[in-house]
């Protein structure tokens, strides 16, 4: 498995049935209805990377309320002024530069398409590279742990892809 994102979003899931067709389409156009997807090159979506072999994906909408606890929705939108009523998760199925490269220009492209958030699952190791937003938002563990990820906003995330020490979370 490699490295996973969510986008947050500000629609309910059903309405991004037309917008994931057509991204599905666009990335893997012999593509069927259904989650998994083989990506050759991220081009048609405004990205600059490509793969002679195709890299493995797959894109699914994750319940908010189940995904999230009720502290963390809060500290999103205390941070970006608005509150996710839908994730999407994508899910890079290894872990080469290249599976990073490509799921970082794919969040790129659907943060813009939908005025969207990244959660980048994780944390990053870094705190902001002074372009756009990034968040750091806790969440319970267990009743004696709390654990990290980050969120960024589209100016950070295009940020992030320029910079030399670029990676996503696995």
């Amino acid at each position: 498995m490699g490295p996973t994102v969510g986008i947050l979003i500000r629609e309910t899931a059903s309405a991004m049935q037309d917008f994931l067709g057509a991204l599905t389409k666009a990335l893997d156009p012999g593509a069927v209805n259904g989650e998994d997807i083989r990506v050759a090159s991220t081009r048609s979506i405004g990205g600059v990377t490509d793969s002679q072999e195709g890299r493995s994906f797959s894109i699914s909408f994750a319940d908010i309320q189940s995904a999230y606890e009720e502290t963390e929705l809060q500290a999103i939108e205390s941070a970006f002024g608005f509150r996710p009523e839908a994730e999407i998760q994508v899910c890079a199925s290894s872990n080469r530069d290249i599976d990073h490269r490509m799921l970082g220009e794919i969040a790129s492209h659907m943060a813009r398409e939908l005025d969207a958030l990244v959660n980048f699952s994780g944390h990053l190791g870094v705190f902001g590279s002074g372009a756009g937003r990034l968040a750091e938002i806790s969440y319970v563990i267990d009743p004696t742990r709390t654990g990290l990820y980050q969120v960024g906003d589209l100016a950070f995330m295009q940020a992030w892809l320029s910079d030399p020490t670029f990676h996503m979370v696995k």
